[in-house]
C-alpha cells in the first residue's frame, strides 16, 4: 500500500473524521468529503463508488462529474476572503463563505470582506471556508470549479452547502463619506516580538502606527511606544477624530488585501466600523478600545 503523505498532511489541519470501509479511507472535514482508496500499486486501480476521491498513487482518478462554472479557484480570491471567516465552530454559519450572484462575503462579526463580481454560474449558498481553503491547498488556484446541484466540485472534492441563513451583511456596511489614502505594505507593519504588552495599530490624522503599551518595571507605570517608525498617510485626515485603534492581527490582514494600494477610507468615530474600499473589494473592521 502507498499513501501520499503530502495529501494526508494537507487534510489534517482541521478536525477530521476518519473511517475505513473496505479498501477506502474516508476523510470528513466539515462539509467536504474525500475518499482515499488504498490499493496495491501493482494492481489496476479499482472502481470505487464514492462522491469524491483523491488518487493516492499519484495517478489521476476520473473527476467527479459536474457542470463547468467557467471559474477557477483564483477567481474566488480565496487567499483574500478565507481569513475573514470565523474560526469559532460554535457559530458555524460565520465559518462559511457566502456565495451570491454578484458577491462573495465572509465575516467573523469583527471584520467583513465583500468581493463583487459575476458568480451567477455558481450555486447560491454558504460553503465552509476551511473546505475551500483545503481545495486550494491541494489543487492550486488554477483548478476549475464545477457544480452539481448545490454542490461545488473541485478536483475530486465535493463541497456541500451548509444549512442555515447567512446574516444580512448589506445592512452592516455603512455609507460614509470617504477619503483616498494609501495603505502601507503589510510587511512594513511587522514588528519585533514583545512580552508583557498589548500591540495594536492605530490610524491618526497623519500616520498609521504600530503601538504597544509596555510596563516600566522600575516604576510600574505603563507607557505607549511605537514598535516601528510611523507610516505617514499621503493625505492628512484633518476632519476626522484624533485616532482609531485596531486589533493588530486584523489590521495586518486588511493591509494584505489592499497591499500598498490607494484606497477609499471611511469612518465616523472611534467606535463605528471603518470601511476600506478599492474597486470591487470592500472591507469592514471594528475598532478596539485601548485604555
Amino acid at each position: 500500500m502507498k499513501i501520499n503523505k503530502t495529501t494526508i498532511n494537507k487534510l489534517i489541519k482541521g478536525k477530521v473524521e476518519l473511517t475505513l470501509a473496505s479498501s477506502t479511507y474516508r476523510f470528513m472535514l466539515g462539509q467536504a468529503t474525500i475518499d482515499l482508496p488504498c490499493q496495491d500499486v501493482d494492481k489496476a486501480y479499482p472502481s470505487i463508488e464514492a462522491k469524491t476521491r483523491i488518487d493516492i498513487v499519484d495517478q489521476l482518478d476520473p473527476l467527479a462529474t459536474g457542470s463547468n462554472s467557467g471559474l477557477t479557484l483564483k477567481d474566488l480570491q480565496l487567499n483574500k476572503i478565507v481569513p475573514f471567516a470565523s474560526k469559532d465552530e460554535a457559530r458555524p454559519i460565520l465559518t462559511c463563505i457566502n456565495i451570491e450572484p454578484d458577491n462573495l462575503v465572509a465575516t467573523d462579526s469583527y471584520r467583513l470582506l465583500n468581493i463583487t463580481g459575476d458568480y451567477k454560474t455558481l450555486p447560491q449558498g454558504i460553503y465552509e471556508a476551511k473546505a475551500l481553503e483545503l481545495a486550494l491547498s491541494i489543487y492550486g488556484e488554477n483548478e476549475l470549479v464545477k457544480t452539481s446541484g448545490k454542490d461545488l466540485i473541485i478536483g475530486t472534492m465535493v463541497i456541500r452547502p451548509t444549512d442555515g441563513e447567512y446574516p444580512n451583511w448589506k445592512q452592516l456596511v455603512p455609507n460614509y463619506d470617504t477619503l483616498k489614502v494609501t495603505l502601507p505594505l503589510a510587511k512594513k507593519l511587522k514588528h519585533p516580538t514583545i512580552s508583557g504588552g498589548m500591540v495594536w495599530n492605530k490610524i491618526t490624522k497623519d500616520a498609521i502606527r504600530t503601538t504597544a503599551t509596555i510596563e516600566n518595571l522600575s516604576t510600574s507605570e505603563r507607557q505607549e511606544v511605537d514598535l516601528v517608525d510611523p507610516i505617514p498617510l499621503d493625505k492628512t485626515l484633518e476632519s476626522y477624530c484624533d485616532e482609531i485603534n485596531f486589533n493588530q492581527e486584523y489590521f495586518a490582514v486588511i493591509s494584505q488585501v489592499f497591499d500598498g494600494k490607494q484606497i477609499d477610507l471611511g469612518y465616523l468615530d472611534h467606535l463605528k466600523p471603518v470601511v476600506f474600499n478599492k474597486d470591487n473589494v470592500t472591507a469592514l473592521l471594528m475598532p478596539v478600545r485601548v485604555r
